[in-house]
């Protein structure tokens, strides 16, 4: 749901009929999500789930899993890959992975200048998985794309966070 919203740029396209602006219909269109590359960050029940959701948009699946099987991923069409790569080759970034101590804020400002600046993140795992800070800085700044997220680091999230802010994010309450 978050990719396909992301990428068809759903809060611009509510804001215009709500506001009368069908002009700009051309200017919010988004984009189609059918060949495109999605990144998945933990190979678990939910990320192999998501494997199998997306195949009818003909994605080319990437995975960073370090205890995932070559021949099991292979078997449903994703290639395991490094987290370096996966961050720079893919449209949509999506978590999937447990909190520990070595994913605690794994993708950081330094991760996230590796993304594509068209690219998407979406968090449906943990939000202590992201350095939030970072994650504002790179959305304002234009860094990558726009994200949907589910989790955040302190829940409920706070009344005027930035994250609320901003037009590109797209925010569910850990459903």
């Amino acid at each position: 749901m978050f990719m396909l919203a992301l990428a068809k740029r759903l809060r611009a396209q509510d804001r215009a009929v709500r506001e009368a602006r069908w002009d700009r219909q051309a200017e919010v269109l988004g984009s189609e999500i059918e060949g495109r590359t999605l990144g998945i960050i933990g190979l678990g029940h939910s990320g192999r789930e998501l494997a199998r959701l997306v195949a009818p948009f003909s994605m080319r699946v990437l995975a960073f899993s370090p205890h995932a099987e070559a021949a099991r991923t292979e078997a449903i069409g994703v290639r395991l890959t490094s987290l370096e790569e996966l961050l720079r080759e893919s449209d949509f970034v999506s978590l999937h992975c447990r909190l520990s101590e070595e994913t605690r804020r794994l993708l950081s400002a330094e991760r996230f200048a590796q993304m594509k600046p068209s690219a998407f993140l979406v968090n449906v795992a943990r939000g202590e998985l992201i350095d939030e800070a970072a994650l504002v800085e790179a959305l304002s700044d234009g860094r990558i794309a726009g994200a949907g997220l589910d989790v955040f680091e302190h829940e409920p999230l706070p009344a005027g966070h930035p994250l609320t802010l901003l037009e590109t994010v797209i925010l569910a309450p850990h459903w």
